[in-house]
């Protein structure tokens, strides 16, 4: 995943994004595209994606150059034993829960 191949350039790339959709939130059009982003059940499942994908390694003002997230989840893997094992639960977990998401979004509709 290119953020753990360059967390550097992933990092301000992620802190300008973040950035400038706060400035887009402060403007009438943005207030409203986030009231309807927050009252969305698909973009709450793009976010625990987006969370899981990325591993909550980018941080909207960082403390270091270097994500330490990106550090300490990389220590992890090189030490993990079962990473393979563990990653498949992971992934069967997002996929129960995408599901279990889609089920009540389409109760809804």
């Amino acid at each position: 995943m290119v953020i753990f191949r360059h967390p550097l350039a992933s990092q301000a790339a992620f802190s300008a994004l973040v950035a400038e959709g706060r400035a887009y939130a402060e403007t009438e059009a943005g207030a409203t595209l986030k009231r309807e982003l927050s009252a969305s059940p698909s973009a709450r499942r793009l976010r625990t994606v987006w969370d899981i994908a990325t591993m909550n390694a980018l941080r909207e003002k960082p403390d270091a150059l270097m994500p330490t997230a990106v550090i300490e989840a990389c220590s992890r893997l090189l030490v993990e034993r079962h990473l393979e094992e563990r990653l498949s639960h992971v992934f069967e977990s997002v996929e129960l829960k995408v599901s279990m998401a889609e089920r009540a979004t389409d109760e809804d509709g």
